[in-house]
């Protein structure tokens, strides 16, 4: 009987299925405030990352624009081994070789020093002898270094027991020959350049166009002048000098030089204006009269 009434208590201790269906259905409808707390923080990030990246984006944004505008300054602004100057621009516009543009504008002091002593040497030593003689001297100033050289090594080898062997060898096996396709191309080169200027002086010669002809026929009269006053000794020494002179200070000068050559042709300018309208008033003052 016992065990019969602890039975009943239990089971009506035990819920109902409807209320279990009611709490459940409470709890589908009314959700907890703790559940909704996590929804909004979910939220919240999604937003805080939205504005990170977008920030990020700005700022890869502006790095950009600051990295075009430094590259655009850069290139604006020439470096310092840069030849910037109108005469430097015409030369590699040109395609001048860069070996014969550094020379002039004395990139390597040592090498441009050598070049244009050599050259000043001979050209003064032609101006006061003849081809024959200064080509010999040369020559024969050349094979007496490399003998003396050669003795000297060959006395330091024998003393010092290292050998007596040409300090030349190195030289020696190197083959200083042109190949036949270099010749080639050296010969066509020549040769497109010859026929060039013989096609452009029978034009001249043969009078095709006259104001070209009448120019270059005031181009002869101004070199005889020249030739009257200079030999081409001392034209070629001028010509080196200027050569090795002019653009490296110009180069260096050049906004001055710009400014001085302003004036000047604005003051010519003026000149042959005036000229011009003198000449005019008179022409037609003799045509009135």
């Amino acid at each position: 009987m016992e065990e019969g009434n602890l039975n009943v208590e239990q089971q009506s201790r035990l819920p109902n299925e409807a209320e279990i269906e009611s709490s459940v259905g409470g709890q589908e409808m009314n959700p907890s405030p703790e559940s909704n707390e996590p929804t909004s923080t979910v939220e919240d990030t999604d937003e805080n990352v939205v504005s990170s990246t977008s920030k990020e984006d700005q700022t890869d944004g502006e790095k950009l624009e600051t990295d075009e505008h430094s590259l655009e300054e850069k290139s604006a602004s020439p470096s310092p081994g840069t030849l910037t100057s109108r005469l430097a621009v015409w030369m590699i516009n040109h395609e001048i070789d860069q070996r014969v543009i550094d020379l002039i504008y004395w990139r390597d002091i040592k090498k441009t020093a050598v070049v244009f002593g050599t050259i000043l040497l001979i050209l003064l030593f032609l101006a006061y002898h003849t081809v024959l003689s200064v080509v010999s001297f040369f020559a024969l100033s050349l094979l007496t270094v490399s003998l003396l050289y050669r003795i000297g090594m060959t006395v330091i080898g024998a003393v010092q027991k290292t050998g007596t062997g040409s300090p030349y060898k190195a030289l020696l096996e190197k083959n200083i020959s042109i190949s036949p396709e270099k010749a080639r191309e050296i010969g066509e080169c020549i040769g497109c350049k010859v026929n060039c200027t013989i096609a452009k002086l029978t034009k001249l010669f043969l009078v095709e166009d006259f104001v070209a002809s009448l120019k270059f026929g005031m181009f002869l009269w101004f070199l005889s002048c020249i030739g009257k006053w200079f030999s081409a000794i001392t034209l070629l020494i001028i010509g080196t000098l200027l050569v090795f002179s002019v653009p490296r200070l110009y180069e260096d000068h050049q906004k001055q030089v710009d400014q001085f050559l302003c004036k000047v042709c604005k003051k010519t300018d003026e000149i042959v204006k005036t000229v011009k309208s003198k000449i005019e008033s008179r022409f037609k003052k003799e045509k009135s009269a």
